[in-house]
């Protein structure tokens, strides 16, 4: 599938869908999340832990891809995402 392939599903099955059984398959050893202020390398164990820790907090979440762009090992996406917090409104 590629990383594009892989990054759609990353998003699409892992988040989206909760298919959890795919993290090992989707994340890689390290993973550079970058945000307002830095970066944060996450090891896999980590990565896959936050995926479980946010939909622990949230009823739905939906994630869209706006841009994925791939080059030999490193994806970078935007994305939107719509959620509803536990007992919150979105």
């Amino acid at each position: 599938t590629g990383f594009i392939g892989g990054e759609k599903a990353y998003n699409y099955e892992l988040w989206n869908n909760q298919r959890y059984e795919l993290a090992d398959e989707l994340i890689a050893d390290t993973v550079v999340r970058h945000g307002i202020g830095g970066q944060r390398v996450l090891t896999h164990a980590e990565a896959k832990q936050r995926v479980l820790d946010y939909w622990a907090m949230m009823d739905t979440m939906v994630f869209t891809l706006v841009q994925v762009t791939a080059e030999d090992d490193r994806v970078c996406v935007l994305y939107e995402c719509e959620a509803t917090p536990t007992g919150g409104e979105p």
